[in-house]
């Protein structure tokens, strides 16, 4: 679920690439309108296309058979940084992980942490949610550009957290577009360090240059119970 406008109309391909960290979007898209589950014509986007984003995307989740709290939602943001105006400091870009269904693989009725056993289920960061320009075509979902995260294959044998890394495929990050109803969970991922913690980490900066991450399943009670 969106908001009913978006957060910024007509941005094009420039902005896509630098302020939302996303260098791959028109490849990606492009691989994503060629698939059968796009129901689109494939008319190949161009560097010309503008596109409507939005920041924020409500997620529908399950009541818990766990915790017992009823059915509700969480919010996943993918805001870019927004530079000093005026009298108001800089604002860092946002970027949410999640845990997100791969296409083919359908949501069950069971609450989310039962997806550290379910296939399919790989851990993503949201970059963009946008729609299609209506040349491209329809789609009854809208489409989020994500970079994906390797599989929950490895656990830490001292905290016993799940340990993931940036999944690559030719030496470039693993990217692609899926539709929004994919996205399962919201999810914290924590950079992995020795006995020293690199100073040059930030909270802006840790997801794009720590190479690996801790699944934080102390974010909330469902997740520490089931993983």
């Amino acid at each position: 679920m969106i908001t009913k406008y978006p957060a910024h109309c007509r941005v094009t391909m420039d902005q896509i690439h630098i302020e939302y960290k996303a260098p791959d979007f028109i490849l990606a898209l492009k691989q994503f309108l060629a698939s059968p589950s796009s129901r689109c014509s494939i008319i190949h986007p161009t560097k010309s296309d503008c596109f409507d984003i939005f920041h924020s995307l409500n997620i529908m989740v399950s009541p818990s058979t766990i915790t017992g709290h009823d059915e509700g939602m969480q919010r996943a943001q993918a805001t870019p940084m927004i530079p000093v105006r005026g009298c108001k400091p800089k604002c860092p870009g946002h970027f949410d992980t999640a845990f997100v269904l791969e296409d083919g693989h359908q949501h069950t009725d069971a609450l989310v942490p039962d997806m550290a056993y379910m296939p399919g289920v790989h851990v993503a960061r949201i970059h963009i949610i946008f729609k299609l320009p209506d040349h491209l075509g329809d789609q009854p979902h809208p489409l989020v550009y994500v970079e994906w995260f390797t599989a929950l294959h490895h656990k830490d044998p001292v905290s016993g957290l799940y340990i993931v890394n940036c999944s690559m495929c030719h030496h470039q990050l693993n990217v692609s577009i899926i539709t929004a109803d994919c996205i399962v969970w919201l999810c914290h991922l924590q950079a992995q360090c020795g006995k020293h913690i690199n100073g040059n980490w930030s909270s802006e900066n840790v997801l794009d240059v720590a190479s690996h991450f801790y699944i934080n399943s102390y974010i909330d009670l469902d997740m520490f119970i089931t993983f």
